[in-house]
């Protein structure tokens, strides 16, 4: 290559440009040491072809391949270390996923704002959510559980030795079983959906007939859930991750959409026409369809080839059985509280009832995933490291975390109580079945009181499972939510069997004509009907599951990591209980307040900011106490989520990651890698 243009009495070199090697660089000596001054430039006139537009002194003409060197005029400033760039890209990472999974969540409950005035709690939405339930259940029970716990335990030691051939023949062979176990029980859902409907609600009603016909529609879901749990896997094992947190909130989009078209569409919450409940039942599948097959692209682009293969490399198959079969228990148990509140709620219950408990359990889940998740995220990498060091510290992280949990979730209590009353008016005057009296909303706000005393437990449930993975202690996680969730199931359906007959002998609670008074017109009435009994009975099993659940994890946390890791836990957690029921009644009050005080407002709008400012007050008063009663622990748990930047690189990948006791759909890794998220 030459230096540049060679035509007569053209430039060279131009004055500031870098050379392109050392020997070619007039003014600089090959041996002169970096730093040391030059001489001076020759004083120099411009050239004849330097005309305006061209090459002029400062520009860059033909560089070639510069040496080596540092820039800026500082030549001996120490450089970033490599490994203070990877914890920024960690750090990056880490940030962008959590993001995207909190904006998921919100966009998750938005569904069901969206939902609520489109399709509503009558006939037509009460088989709409009972039909979707069934793939979901289905699922987890044949395939979610075994897949959520394998794919990246399988992959972890082939791409370690960087062994593609293997990866993509482990991969192949874990989504053939997957399309083969969920393929022929998708095809039985579609043929047999009348029949399977009737198993659920009444086969005669018109909730039992659209059920069916949802049922025929929902019934692909089965392989796209497998599909995206795979695929999802892959990702996860390859450390990348945006993809994965991205598609939940894509796929919301996509219902949210079809919720909207929808309601521009029907006749109303009890009949639909037969192309409007296509097009809800087909949108929603299209909704999956996006949570699972766009992985397809970036799996294809970490150099995994997917062919149909039911063969596992050697030794691959048997510890893929073992790993499929690991932590089923909890999972299974969670699914039959599932079914038993489904069942209970249409057949017990009736119409309307599983909808608003599906209202109040997106209310429930808000605080748990806002305020318990991030904490126990953020803690989780740092108590790993501790724990993989044999460090002294682990009892006091455990501690000083226990006691942050217990108080969030009081926290988040307080503000479910605070809401209640709004709530339950919003949706009265928001929902498409608002006029329907056999719709529960009367009792809505008490729902949501008695649900409000499971969030401690629901919390504890996401903070315990960390701590005992991290000892590898996980058939404690596995006893404490097991018997949490066998308890719901079994409070529910002894409940469902009992609750005729005491309604029919006329059950009335203390406040409940105020609770009723604030759902508005849809709520009036005198005592309890069935429906009504039946939405207070699935949350009081739910309350009380998650509080057992709760108490019988931090006695297991105890055996576990010894005395010291509960410490001051039983003090602390009555402490905090004194002041969130204090904080709670002074919320509920200022809330009926309030709602009387906005009542000239539309219904609406008097709801949310009665809602938001009753919150604000039991926040404010609960924040106050703890700042009073408890500033050392505060204190101690703020120092431990700031201190996470100090982790090793490994750690921080943790709080990009989901967690096994977050995970309810395709898209969480249970068994995770310390390794960096890739942003793709």
């Amino acid at each position: 290559m030459g230096r540049g243009p060679r035509r007569t009495h053209d430039a060279r070199r131009h004055r500031r440009q870098r050379a392109r090697c050392r020997t070619r660089h007039p003014h600089r000596p090959a041996g002169l040491p970096r730093g040391a001054p030059r001489r001076p430039l020759p004083a120099r006139r411009a050239h004849p072809r330097e005309r305006e537009g061209l090459v002029h002194p400062r520009h860059r003409g033909h560089p070639g391949p510069a040496r080596a060197r540092c820039l800026g005029p500082d030549a001996g400033r120490p450089r970033r270390s490599v490994t203070s760039r990877w914890v920024r890209l960690l750090a990056n990472a880490a940030l962008a996923v959590s993001v995207i999974t909190l904006l998921s969540r919100f966009v998750g409950f938005a569904r069901w704002l969206v939902f609520s005035p489109t399709v509503g709690a009558g006939a037509v939405g009460t088989a709409y959510q009972t039909a979707n339930q069934v793939p979901n259940i289905l699922y987890e029970v044949v395939a979610g559980g075994a897949l959520a716990g394998a794919v990246v335990p399988l992959l972890a030691a082939p791409l370690a030795r960087a062994d593609p051939r293997a990866v993509s023949r482990i991969a192949s062979a874990l989504l053939t079983w997957a399309i083969t176990l969920t393929l022929p029980l998708a095809v039985l859902v579609a043929v047999f959906h009348r029949q399977l409907a009737g198993v659920f609600v009444e086969a005669e009603s018109d909730t039992g007939r659209f059920a069916g016909h949802f049922l025929l529609m929902f019934a692909p879901q089965l392989v796209l859930y497998a599909i995206g749990a795979v695929l999802t896997g892959v990702l996860q094992a390859h450390r990348r991750f945006l993809w994965p947190a991205f598609m939940p909130l894509l796929s919301s989009l996509v219902v949210i959409a079809t919720y909207l078209a929808y309601g521009a569409v029907a006749g109303g919450p009890e009949t639909a026409e037969p192309s409007a409940l296509a097009l809800l039942g087909w949108g929603t599948t299209a909704g999956v369809a996006m949570l699972a097959l766009p992985l397809a692209l970036p799996t294809a682009r970490t150099g995994v080839r997917l062919r149909p293969s039911w063969r596992f490399p050697a030794g691959v198959a048997s510890r893929a059985a073992r790993l499929a079969t690991a932590g089923m228990t909890a999972l299974l148990a969670q699914q039959v509280s599932v079914l038993i509140t489904l069942v209970v709620s249409n057949t017990v219950g009736g119409t309307g009832v599983f909808v608003v408990f599906s209202y109040i359990q997106a209310v429930y889940l808000l605080p748990y995933a806002v305020l318990a998740v991030p904490i126990a995220t953020v803690v989780f990498p740092t108590l790993s490291r501790q724990v993989a060091e044999a460090s002294a510290e682990v009892a006091a992280t455990v501690a000083t975390t226990t006691g942050m949990i217990i108080r969030v979730g009081f926290a988040g209590s307080v503000v479910l109580v605070a809401a209640a009353a709004p709530l339950a008016a919003f949706f009265s005057s928001f929902d498409a079945a608002a006029r329907n009296p056999d719709v529960p909303f009367g009792t809505m706000a008490a729902g949501i009181t008695l649900i409000a005393l499971a969030v401690p437990g629901w919390c504890m449930v996401a903070w315990a499972s960390r701590v005992f993975y991290s000892l590898e202690h996980s058939r404690y996680a596995a006893i404490g939510t097991t018997t949490g969730w066998l308890l719901v199931a079994g409070t529910v359906a002894f409940g469902g069997l009992v609750l005729p007959g005491l309604v029919a002998d006329g059950i009335t609670l203390p406040g409940l004509a105020g609770s009723r008074a604030a759902a508005g017109p849809a709520g009036a009435g005198g005592a309890l009907s069935v429906s009504e009994a039946t939405l207070l009975l699935v949350c009081a099993g739910h309350a009380l599951g998650m509080i057992v659940a709760g108490v019988l994890l931090v006695v297991l946390l105890r055996r576990a990591a010894g005395p010291e890791a509960v410490r001051g836990t039983v003090g602390g957690t009555l402490r905090t209980l004194v002041l969130a029921a204090f904080a709670a009644v002074g919320a509920a009050w200022t809330s009926h307040l309030l709602l009387a005080a906005f009542a000239g407002l539309p219904p609406t709008v008097g709801a949310v900011l009665a809602g938001v400012l009753a919150a604000l007050v039991g926040l404010a008063v609960m924040g106050a106490g703890l700042l009073a009663v408890d500033r050392g622990l505060l204190r101690a748990g703020l120092r431990l989520a700031a201190g996470r930047g100090e982790d090793r690189p490994g750690g921080a990948a943790g709080s990009a990651r989901p967690h096994p006791a977050d995970a309810d759909r395709p898209g969480s890794d249970p068994a995770g890698s310390d390794s960096a998220p890739r942003i793709e």
